[in-house]
């Protein structure tokens, strides 16, 4: 157990980890579920291994990114070669990822997409010029 540790100090140890573990509730919405903390992981570094739906937005990003593997809620023999698969990269020395496409989803990038779509939107109902 670890207490409260300010956002820099987390972000550093998330870049120490080996593997970090991100879960998806099994609910009618999951497949739609992205939660704030895959950003972070994705740009710790470090392989993402998730549970949840291999058909949703957390899994579209992990493919896009090349940053992680999701494995889908109760396939516990796919969950175990993928901890083995992980473990012995690790053991190998060759624990990594080659992230790809990350920078799309930086917060400058997003707010810029954001932004765009806003000011299209904006434009479309003739409220700005």
């Amino acid at each position: 157990y670890t207490r409260y540790v300010p956002h820099n100090e987390a972000v550093g140890i998330l870049k120490r980890s080996q593997v970090l573990l991100l879960l998806i509730r099994n609910t009618p919405f999951a497949k739609g579920a992205q939660p704030a903390k895959l950003f972070e992981y994705m740009c710790a570094g470090r392989p993402i291994l998730t549970i949840g739906p291999p058909d949703g937005e957390t899994a579209f990003f992990l493919k896009d990114t090349k940053t992680g593997s999701i494995i889908d809620f109760d396939d516990s023999s796919a969950l175990k070669e993928q901890i083995l698969e992980y473990y012995m990269q690790y053991k190998k020395g060759k624990l990594e990822i080659k992230p790809d496409n990350i920078e799309r989803y930086s917060r400058k990038n997003l707010t810029i997409a954001l932004t765009e779509l806003f000011d299209e939107l904006l434009e479309s109902k003739n409220l700005i010029k």
